[in-house]
């Protein structure tokens, strides 16, 4: 499992290379950013930021990166199924959300959830059952969390760091059960205030600013909260305010 990040570039697998090298590995790969063009055989498709696609390392590919892009690359062996056949819908859902969330500006890099994210994903492209312990732990360490993010929501200095000191587990292990989840920590927190902002906004009747409920909720700013808050919901906070 790799991240790459690169300026635009080709990668060019020959017969020849796969003669001197075999490799009959699934290769999987995950668009963050720029785009990438790919051919094998007889098909040729373009991948976007949020989309995935896979080629197979025995056969002759191309791709091309014509600027600056990343993504992740997740290397399968070839003894499991063809990847197309095992990706479920919980899976399709993982990976839009991932998708989101590399590519929100307000949520920075983080190298836990780097690592969690490449496990979770290479399960659910996998098939593989959760690790022992896992199994029965995870599904109740994120409820949990959820409950702790409700009830704390309104703190600002509420963190990952925190909650999983609270709940006396790691930060990776509560990474990891989010991402099983198909979603973040980050993302949780956030949709939590959300759905509270946007209730207080239809309660409050004038009686508080836009500025107001968003630092009342944890925004820095009330364009933060509004950026937030119009894609989550599909109007601005203002509209709310004139209903």
């Amino acid at each position: 499992m790799a991240r790459v990040e690169a300026t635009p570039s080709g990668v060019v697998r020959t017969a020849g290379l796969i003669r001197s090298g075999h490799d009959d590995a699934h290769i999987v790969m995950l668009q963050i950013s720029g785009s990438a063009l790919i051919q094998q055989g007889e098909q040729c498709r373009t991948m976007s930021p949020g989309e995935f696609d896979v080629v197979q390392a025995d056969k002759p590919y191309v791709l091309d990166f014509p600027r600056l892009f990343s993504q992740y690359v997740i290397k399968l062996p070839r003894g499991t199924q063809p990847v197309g056949r095992v990706i479920s819908p919980t899976a399709a859902r993982f990976v839009r959300s991932l998708a989101r969330d590399l590519l929100d500006p307000d949520i920075e890099p983080d190298g836990i959830c780097d690592e969690v994210t490449a496990r979770a994903l290479q399960e659910l492209l996998c098939g593989r059952p959760p690790q022992p312990g896992l199994s029965h732990h995870a599904p109740d360490l994120y409820s949990l969390a959820v409950a702790m993010i409700r009830e704390k929501m309104f703190e600002p200095l509420l963190g990952r760091g925190r909650v999983a000191q609270e709940l006396g587990v790691s930060v990776r292990t509560l990474a990891r059960a989010f991402a099983m989840r198909g979603t973040t920590f980050d993302r949780s927190l956030w949709n939590v205030r959300l759905e509270a902002a946007y209730e207080a906004l239809l309660s409050s009747r004038g009686s508080a600013s836009i500025t107001e409920i968003a630092l009342r909720h944890g925004f820095s700013d009330s364009s933060h909260f509004t950026r937030r808050f119009k894609a989550r919901f599909g109007a601005t906070p203002g509209s709310m305010l004139n209903r």
